[in-house]
């Protein structure tokens, strides 16, 4: 049955507390909810929520999910727990199953940064149009223009800006701007999760990555319970994130996720 908005969000917010473990930052599932269509099951004790055809989220008392089969297959795309996701994938049809991490930062990690005074810290300036420019081009990398300045004015309107934590790291030897970091910071959950983070192709494997990273930590581990970062990169398990459980990203043929609430990439 259908539920209130609120209440969903209420409820999604307890589970993201408790678990850790959701796959999209919890501002990402809040606005989805608040865009979609939210559901309950009482009999299961069961909540989960639809955004155009993508069932974002679910989560119940035993994690596992309830949602009936035929509604279930009727979906694009589901996205949930890797534990969940094989209790009920021999009944589904058609859809390709992608998994992967959100890592989680070792609080006990002793990371080692560059020390030789190679590179620093620059903090975004909002009002330079020059930094738009550069951090998309640092992003996108030569792959075309996925991210472009204005994309990135965007993200300024999220809900969990945090200006403190646009961050580039510079070569102080060519006094350029090599890479660039964007997290969020969300004070309900005192979470982090970096969500933009490159850095120039010439520059890996030289230290400035890891130096940027033990920046992020610095500001924000004094303030949050949990440090997340996408994927399954080695890099990041070097500077100290680690691997909890896997989450399923399963989708069918054709389906692409089109949801400008939360994606800064869609102008």
């Amino acid at each position: 049955m259908k539920i209130s908005k609120e209440r969903f969000i209420d409820e999604l917010l307890k589970s993201c507390k408790e678990c850790r473990e959701h796959s999209m930052a919890f501002w990402k599932l809040k606005t989805l909810a608040l865009n979609g269509d939210t559901y309950y099951l009482p009999e299961n004790d069961c909540y989960y929520g639809v955004y155009d055809k993508f069932m974002f989220y679910c989560f119940s008392k035993d994690n596992k999910c309830y949602i009936p089969l035929e509604e279930l297959n009727e979906f694009q795309c589901i996205s949930m727990s890797k534990s969940m996701y094989e209790g009920i994938q021999k009944n589904l049809v058609d859809f390709n199953a992608k998994y992967g991490y959100k890592l989680h930062y070792d609080f006990n990690f002793k990371n080692v940064a560059d020390t030789t005074n190679r590179y620093s810290i620059q903090s975004f300036d909002f009002s330079d149009d020059k930094h738009y420019a550069i951090a998309s081009e640092i992003i996108n990398q030569g792959n075309g223009e996925w991210i472009l300045p204005n994309n990135l004015k965007k993200i300024m309107r999220e809900p969990v800006f945090d200006p403190s934590m646009w961050l580039f790291v510079k070569d102080n030897n060519k006094n350029e701007l090599i890479g660039i970091s964007i997290s969020t910071y969300d004070e309900q959950l005192k979470e982090t999760d970096i969500e933009w983070f490159y850095i120039r192709p010439e520059y890996h494997r030289k230290g400035a990555g890891r130096y940027l990273i033990s920046e992020i930590i610095k500001r924000s581990a004094y303030r949050s319970f949990d440090i997340r970062v996408g994927g399954t990169n080695e890099f990041y398990k070097k500077c100290g994130f680690i691997e909890l459980e896997s989450n399923v990203w399963a989708s069918k043929e054709g389906f692409s996720l089109y949801a400008p609430c939360i994606q800064p990439n869609i102008l």
